[in-house]
């Protein structure tokens, strides 16, 4: 009853600040609405109504926003809900409730939640389509902090619940609608506008899928992820787009152990198990194909992404070649002198694409990856090759190191091209 009198006390106050244009009117009355909201959560411990009447504030500013008026009073009632649902989550998140409180179901916690986010969603989305304006630092820290309690309320509730795998569906289709809302044409003047709605579509699809997939097929999941974001940045023409791809392979890279098989490939030549060569197999053609969509430029910022793809791929076939190393030679005396090889071939393959005459200003990242190759192989030849007390395997180990750096000197010499007469 309290919450019900809150909302008609803070309708009516709105109503008489809208027709006589008075925003002192309008700011005492969200004031009064927040601290009565306030007395009524200490008075009855009672956290539901407390959230609901200060999810009506806020809606109420943003209502007047969207509609031009009172833009500065928002972060006040925007402030005070948001810390009501931090108390809410980290309340619920408790094995115990505290003493006094009323009990809190899952749903009315994630509903709460995903209010939050659908009001502030809605007014930004109405406010830069509608109304043409540039989203505001309000508008996007206000989002990311609404993004952010429902991707930790979905955390806290119990990952088999219905109400959690509902929220992720419900994420999944928010970041859907962000992510059209990002690449649409009316966008494309406003690039703060694009990027501000990639950023929450990146953050509601990755809360989406690690509610909604188990383990094994979130890999494949942030794959297809990642090859898709890559191309649709590419056709799109948006370099937002093409960064986000990095980001999942990163997801399906700590999921797959991609970095660590490779790595013990090559510090122990060991063969790894089937399924684990599989995931290898599956995630150097994926990263492979998400590197083909990354577009060229010869600006060093658009092609972070490329850079980050071409390590991995790189990583992944050496890592293969290593397995391929074990199989044929077995424990052969020279085995890790052929590593070392086969990090210096990667070194002198990678320096030469990037050199090539078409690719080298496009396409700079293999030529950088030349160079943290050679130093790991330095590094092996360290930890490795010298203590192990075998002379003959050492000695072949730094002649092919020594070949490689005069040959990479000769690779990256600039070209000097003739002077058209």
């Amino acid at each position: 009853m309290g919450t019900l009198l809150i909302v008609l006390y803070l309708c009516t106050g709105h109503l008489v600040a809208w027709q006589r244009g008075h925003r002192e009117i309008a700011i005492v009355t969200v004031a009064s609405a927040v601290a009565m909201s306030l007395v009524l959560f200490v008075t009855t411990h009672n956290l539901i109504p407390f959230n609901i009447s200060l999810l009506c504030a806020a809606a109420a500013s943003e209502f007047a926003a969207c509609r031009g008026r009172w833009l500065g009073q928002r972060w006040m009632a925007a402030l005070v809900v948001d810390f009501a649902i931090i108390t809410k989550a980290w309340i619920f998140s408790q094995s115990t409730l505290p003493e006094g409180y009323a009990p809190l179901a899952q749903s009315s916690v994630l509903a709460i939640q995903l209010t939050l986010v659908l009001l502030y969603l809605l007014s930004t989305a109405y406010r830069t389509f509608a109304a043409h304006t540039v989203i505001s630092v309000f508008e996007l820290a206000q989002n990311v902090v609404a993004i952010g309690l429902l991707i930790l309320g979905q955390f806290i509730m119990a990952p088999a619940s219905g109400q959690h795998r509902l929220a992720g569906v419900i994420s999944a289709i928010l970041a859907l609608a962000c992510y059209t809302a990002s690449i649409l044409p009316s966008h494309t003047k406003a690039q703060r506008n694009s990027l501000a709605f990639s950023i929450f579509g990146l953050a509601l699809l990755v809360a989406a899928v690690t509610v909604l997939f188990p383990t094994g097929n979130r890999v494949f999941a942030w794959y297809v992820l990642g090859v898709g974001a890559a191309c649709l940045g590419n056709r799109q023409h948006q370099m937002s787009m093409q960064w986000h791809a990095p980001v999942y392979l990163f997801g399906a890279v700590l999921g797959s152990d991609l970095i660590q098989i490779p790595n013990q490939s090559l510090t122990r030549l060991v063969v790894p198990r089937a399924d684990h060569l599989t995931a290898m197999l599956i995630s150097t053609a994926a990263i492979g194909l998400a590197y083909t969509f990354v577009g060229s430029g010869p600006a060093a910022k658009t092609r972070i992404p490329a850079l980050f793809c071409a390590a991995l791929l790189v990583w992944s076939v050496v890592g293969l070649g290593a397995i391929a190393i074990k199989a044929i030679c077995g424990d052969l005396l020279f085995a890790t002198s052929l590593r070392i090889g086969l990090i210096c071939l990667a070194a002198i393959g990678s320096a030469h694409w990037g050199m090539l005459s078409r690719s080298h200003a496009d396409r700079p990242e293999w030529v950088w990856l030349s160079f943290p190759l050679m130093l790991y192989g330095a590094l092996r030849i360290m930890v490795e090759d010298l203590p192990s007390g075998r002379p003959a395997a050492t000695a072949l180990s730094l002649l092919l190191y020594g070949g490689t750096l005069l040959l990479l000197t000769r690779i990256l010499r600039p070209r000097i091209r003739p002077e058209p007469r």
